[in-house]
């Protein structure tokens, strides 16, 4: 199971600051992370922090977009743009490195998000995100053992 956290505190006690961070740590790791923020929050088009460090989401997720399904939309064009760089051999190949898109979901500001968003980011941790992918074995690359 995964864990969802909530980091709260009062204004300019460094949420976003501590957020990037976090981000920024995933992409130096070699891993990934797939940034979130809300529509709903105007004053950039970035996520940034008064301090001065910034990123471009992935998504902006208006207030009455489901979250699961523009988590899943994002995935999979990560994993179509990417599909000449990998060597897959299989649906089990494909599965692993779809999962390795996001291995972290990060929303700033999340007071902007409905009701019905944070208990679907709770089933995201409880449960991941399933796709089935709508291809057979013989769309694969033939297996040259």
């Amino acid at each position: 199971m995964s864990k969802l956290y909530f980091n709260y505190g009062t204004v300019a006690s460094s949420k976003t600051l501590n957020l990037l961070a976090v981000y920024k740590n995933y992409e130096l790791q070699g891993r990934n992370a797939i940034l979130i923020r809300p529509q709903m929050d105007t004053r950039s088009d970035k996520v940034e922090s008064r301090a001065g460090l910034s990123a471009e989401p992935d998504i902006t997720l208006g207030s009455k977009d489901d979250i699961l399904l523009k988590i899943k939309d994002y995935m999979i064009t990560k994993i179509y743009n990417d599909h000449n760089k990998l060597e897959v051999k299989s649906l089990e190949e494909l599965q692993k490195e779809f999962n390795k898109v996001a291995e972290a979901v990060i929303v700033d500001e999340s007071q902007f998000l409905s009701v019905e968003q944070i208990k679907d980011l709770r089933s995201l941790s409880a449960t991941g995100i399933f796709i089935q992918f709508p291809i057979d074995n013989a769309h694969l690359p033939k297996d040259s053992a």
